[in-house]
């Protein structure tokens, strides 16, 4: 079914990170997660299993990073096609494998992790092509929609949308961002409303918030979001608010709690919930759960 269609008909559950799943499995901190895509996909296959079985109508390619100038960090730049084409794949074998033919597969971009001019040394056309380049190979591979995540800055956050926009499929546009006296923020000063009405204006077909914040800031993000859009919102906050033990980042939220604090995301006008970092298929499990009963 078209994404759209169905944030428009109902709550719609998206999955959780895989970046904490892949460290359960022994991803090496500072080795960036599509490099599994080649070297352990069985890995990778076994994480889409993992949310699967819990039960959530959309799952994400592990492909976060997997634009040219983030990749070329790791000597990788050359298998952009390459590790988006086969992270795609990945998800429908998963797909194949646990019989629910009727999951979304969302093509995931990440931002580039450079500053764009005149604060870095980023262009603005170095930033389209390679976003063009992931968008275009995520859809070439069978993508179902593409989602724009974790964005801090407006301007990147558009080229990222004008790229995917290009391939033709259905866009959700999300921002990481803080909560302050002032309201919701990024932490490159984008305010939640003045970004939903230009991705709306654009041409994005839903819009979103992930990452930063636990799931009771996330309910006043969405009513700050609703009110200066029509258009679907997607809510996927963290697993809690981190703390460092012993070396450790841990997120202390379990997942009863998490789930509790659900029927407010909907109630403020979230169209979809999922799950970002510190999270677990567990999570997952309940927010289907906790839908269903609605």
């Amino acid at each position: 079914m078209d994404i759209v269609q169905l944030l428009r008909q109902r709550v719609v559950v998206f999955d959780g990170p895989y970046g904490t799943e892949l460290q359960q499995r022994g991803l090496p901190g500072g080795e960036p997660p599509e490099t599994w895509i080649l070297q352990k996909p069985e890995e990778v296959i076994a994480i889409h299993v993992s949310y699967l079985e819990a039960g959530p109508d959309v799952i994400h390619t592990n492909t976060f990073g997997a634009n040219r100038i983030r990749l070329s960090r790791f000597g990788l730049g050359e298998q952009v096609q390459e590790i988006n084409r086969k992270a795609v794949a990945l998800a429908r074998e998963a797909i194949r494998r646990t019989g629910r033919a009727e999951v979304i597969v969302e093509g995931n971009i990440g931002p580039t992790g450079e500053l764009l001019e005149p604060l870095g040394d980023l262009t603005s056309e170095a930033a389209l092509e390679a976003f063009t380049e992931q968008a275009q190979a995520l859809a070439e591979a069978g993508a179902d929609f593409l989602h724009v995540k974790t964005m801090t800055s407006l301007e990147e956050a558009l080229l990222a949308l004008k790229a995917a926009l290009g391939t033709g499929l259905p866009v959700i546009v999300s921002m990481a961002y803080h909560l302050s006296h002032k309201g919701a923020f990024t932490m490159m000063g984008v305010e939640a409303g003045k970004a939903v009405e230009t991705f709306e204006r654009e041409g994005a077909s839903a819009v979103g918030a992930n990452c930063e914040v636990q799931i009771q800031e996330m309910v006043e993000i969405v009513k700050a979001m609703r009110g200066r859009t029509s258009l679907p919102i997607v809510a996927q906050p963290n697993g809690g608010k981190p703390t460092l033990q012993e070396g450790t980042i841990v997120y202390p939220e379990t997942p009863e709690s998490f789930t509790s604090h659900v029927p407010a995301l909907i109630e403020a006008g979230a169209n979809a919930v999922g799950a970002c970092c510190g999270a677990r298929p567990s999570f997952i499990r309940m927010v289907v759960e906790s839908v269903g009963k609605r």
